[in-house]
């Protein structure tokens, strides 16, 4: 038996066929090669690629304004009195010590915040992030009082600014506020 050989058209054909598919395989490669690098013009093709480009715009930074504080006269209660209370001695951690420090001197809340407003550490006061990021980091004389029953210090440590934010009600007195000054820095030494 003799194998059945095709006739030479069919191979002809089928030969040229995969000339004619293969040549037009590199036009297209080397066309969509070319096109890569280039920009589109103006024109139709131009806002079909910028509709995929698209940036948000920045939003605008509202700087921080405060407001002038009324001057309150003294009033006849009186500042809170420190109680006998470690801040570190048998504390289990930087939160643990910071709630004693508000229980010590019968504070609201206390925050302890980074210079970029973030919470380094709190009492568990409810409002602890918004005050980190109104107040984290605005520079204030010692012991100042910036809004009604928010007090504001700083402190350094390793290199770093803290800003200490107090919530109280009661009038704080400026050796207070240093004493506060003192016990937040006893808290960092021993956790940080």
């Amino acid at each position: 038996m003799i194998p059945a050989v095709p006739e030479p058209t069919v191979l002809i054909s089928l030969g040229a066929g995969i000339v004619i598919v293969v040549i037009i395989a590199v036009i297209v490669y080397f066309w969509s090669r070319s096109r890569a690098g280039r920009k589109p013009a103006t024109g139709k093709e131009a806002a079909r690629s910028r509709r995929l480009d698209y940036q948000p715009a920045a939003r605008p930074v509202t700087p921080l304004i405060r407001l002038p504080v009324p001057r309150q006269s003294p009033s006849p209660a009186t500042p809170p009195i420190p109680a006998a209370v470690s801040v570190v001695g048998g504390r289990t951690d930087i939160d643990d010590s910071t709630r004693a420090l508000a229980e010590k001197y019968s504070l609201d809340g206390f925050t302890l915040a980074t210079t970029d407003g973030l919470v380094f550490s709190t009492s568990g006061n409810p409002t602890a992030t918004e005050d980190a990021a109104y107040y984290g980091g605005n520079a204030s004389p010692e012991g100042a009082q910036v809004a009604a029953g928010v007090t504001l210090f700083t402190v350094t440590h390793q290199g770093s600014g803290l800003t200490g934010i107090i919530r109280s009600e009661r009038p704080l007195s400026r050796d207070v506020v240093h004493s506060i000054g003192k016990d937040t820095q006893e808290i960092l030494n021993r956790w940080i």
